[in-house]
């Protein structure tokens, strides 16, 4: 009898376990969507889980590009210095390749800022027709054809008229006939880039409309005073040149000259030139002569100490008798992170039972409507229209909208309980 006493005791302990572990199961599950009896309350409740399911942020960085002379279509070529994890994008047609970001602009005097906007949300990119024609052995756009060889640039051509030719390009006078090398390419519909890649150096030459940009990139670090990165070609259709006030003049005149400078250009009085910009002071050689029919040709070198990112642009210009090159200073600004709704995030929301999803209890209805604080255009709407008899409880809270690329609508939300 004892012993059949204490085995109906250890069942009622085992059965009030089983039964405390599902009460405190119940009120555990259940204790989130109890009866919300304060209206205040469910606005509230309404609203912070709104806010958690319908924000967002953009973080953005300014990039700034400061400039002397103002320049139309101009490439802007830039190190990208962020690791993404996400989409990121401009409001303009960009091109982000071999870790550089490129985009065409137009720049005014001074300081010219351009927003990169990072989100969770896709950028596709903006259409733009072609500007260039890409052929196994060449490269063109409506003025310029670039022939290439197997390391580099062999010739161009200006509307169809040879206008350098011979090109070669050396590491301290010697050929840079690379034994070990490879090549790279990428385009778009702003540029092509073919990138040789050796041991020592990387050339990057990018080819724009009426501009190309040969970057010039040691590979490790090394005592770069030692070398000297030569550029050699012949230059034709030209009269006059203009590097400073002391060396231009006549072509026809100049014979043999040498001087230090970082630009030099050839031109002709229609105001039509081609300009070399270099990265650094060099030593520019120019020989001038006649061919049989009487035209100009000028026997030209470079001699560009190498550094850690030198570069040689060849820039076609026209209409400007006085074209001046400046590079510009590029500058990336620090973050700001700008929160708001999300469209898409509001649109998701409005296909979803909200009572459920913000667990709101029956007998607690609601509405929830967001508009624009000026033009009361509505973003979101949703839930039932209340009786005539029923007593409503409204609240009104300032927000924002906030796109992709961080504009933002003041807007108002709107939440009514009963």
């Amino acid at each position: 009898m004892r012993n059949k006493r204490g085995i109906s005791q250890i069942d009622w302990v085992i059965s009030l376990a089983v039964f405390l572990l599902y009460l405190a199961w119940f009120f555990v599950y259940l204790n989130p969507i109890k009866g919300i009896d304060s209206k205040e309350d469910v606005i509230e409740s309404v609203r912070s889980s709104f806010i958690a399911g319908a924000e967002w942020s953009v973080d953005q960085y300014p990039l700034f590009v400061k400039i002397e002379t103002p320049k139309d279509d101009f490439p802007v070529v830039v190190r990208f210095p962020f690791a993404l994890t996400k989409s990121f994008g401009m409001q303009h047609y960009y091109v982000l390749d071999d870790d550089y970001l490129i985009f065409l602009a137009d720049l005014d005097r001074g300081t010219n800022d351009f927003i990169i906007s990072i989100s969770e949300d896709d950028y596709p990119k903006q259409n733009k027709s072609p500007m260039l024609m890409i052929n196994n052995d060449s490269v063109s756009s409506s003025r310029i054809k670039v022939n290439l060889n197997d390391v580099f640039i062999d010739s161009i051509e200006l509307n169809n008229f040879s206008s350098v030719e011979n090109i070669e390009v050396k590491l301290n006078n010697v050929d840079v006939g690379f034994s070990n090398y490879s090549l790279s390419f990428a385009n778009s519909s702003i540029h092509y880039r073919r990138k040789l890649s050796s041991e020592f150096l990387n050339i990057s030459t990018l080819v724009f409309d009426s501009r190309i940009k040969n970057m010039i990139r040691p590979n490790y670090a090394a005592n770069l005073s030692r070398y000297e990165f030569y550029f050699n070609g012949k230059v034709r259709g030209y009269e006059n040149y203009f590097s400073d006030n002391e060396e231009n003049g006549n072509l026809e005149d100049v014979g043999c000259k040498t001087f230090n400078s970082s630009f030099i250009r050839f031109y002709n009085s229609n105001s039509s030139g081609l300009a070399f910009a270099i990265s650094n002071l060099s030593r520019i050689s120019i020989c001038s002569e006649n061919d049989e029919l009487g035209n100009i040709i000028v026997d030209l070198k470079l001699e560009v100490p190498l550094r850690e990112d030198s570069f040689i642009d060849l820039i076609f210009y026209k209409g400007n008798t006085s074209y001046v090159y400046d590079e510009p200073k590029f500058l990336f600004g620090a973050d700001e992170k700008k929160t708001g709704f999300s469209m898409k995030k509001m649109q998701i929301l409005s296909s979803k039972n909200l009572r459920d999803e913000f667990r709101i209890s029956q007998g607690n209805d609601f509405s929830i409507r967001v508009v624009n604080s000026s033009s009361q255009d509505v973003f979101f709407d949703y839930g039932i229209a209340p009786g005539s008899d029923v007593n409503i409880f409204v609240k009104q809270f300032s927000c924002n909208v906030l796109d992709k690329f961080g504009s933002q609508d003041s807007c108002s939300m709107i939440v009514r309980s009963w």
